[in-house]
């Protein structure tokens, strides 16, 4: 379930699915959560989409129907708030796009590349960047990027950063660092994008034995910058 952590009362509250109650989480298995300022938005890996108000006790659940628009998995790995809609990454079913107006689901299960269109399943982390772009990373498919000219996904491919190595096919987690960089956590240690808008360039950090100021793993699941560094 969600812990909340009162500063006020110096203690935890709980928030658990129960099933006697209908004002309760509908799943305990939480992958990620966030806030448009007006309601918790949590993803589970079971119960799809929950929403929560603010004062924690209207929720609203939003799960896989068939014949129906729906969500389209009820496994959520990643989102991101973005004005009145809500970008939603399954691992089993692509992209969604929230509209909290309507109530509505747009999917996104394909990915276009200079040569090839694939479909994407494993959706595991989303961004925006300071110029407003989407960026869409994936098990399978490396990092993309969302077309609001194409309505599509565009695969971001080596041939993008350049002379520049971007080989990485998955990636576990992503953040735009304070200068404007991409950073991604993949299975194959940290890539840095710079400039990913223009004449990108990647640099990767890896775990080396010799290098004690190396990774001191490859597998990179999370990141987070801090500011005062």
């Amino acid at each position: 379930g969600v812990c909340y952590f009162d500063p006020n009362k110096i203690k935890f509250e709980h928030y658990f699915q129960n099933p006697t109650q209908s004002n309760f989480l509908n799943c305990n298995i939480i992958k990620c959560i966030s806030s448009d300022g007006n309601q918790l938005i949590i993803g589970t890996d079971g119960g799809g989409l929950n929403l929560v108000d603010r004062d924690l006790e209207n929720l609203k659940y939003f799960t896989k129907k068939t014949g129906v628009n729906s969500i389209s998995s009820n496994t959520i790995m990643c989102l991101l708030p973005d004005g009145p809609e809500i970008w939603l990454g399954t691992w089993d079913a692509g992209l969604n796009l929230f509209d909290s107006r309507q109530g509505t689901f747009k999917h996104y299960t394909k990915i276009y590349s200079q040569y090839e269109v694939f479909d994407v399943e494993h959706v595991t982390a989303l961004c925006k960047d300071r110029k407003g772009k989407i960026w869409v990373a994936t098990f399978g498919f490396g990092l993309n990027y969302y077309s609001p000219a194409d309505d599509k996904l565009i695969h971001f491919s080596g041939r993008d950063a350049g002379n520049s190595v971007f080989d990485t096919e998955n990636i576990h987690c992503m953040i735009e660092s304070s200068s404007g960089d991409l950073l991604m956590g993949t299975m194959d240690g940290l890539y840095r994008i710079k400039n990913p808008e223009n004449n990108p360039t990647v640099i990767r950090y890896r775990y080396e034995p010799d290098d004690s100021l190396s990774l001191s793993n490859n597998l990179v699941v999370s990141l987070f910058e801090d500011i005062n560094k």
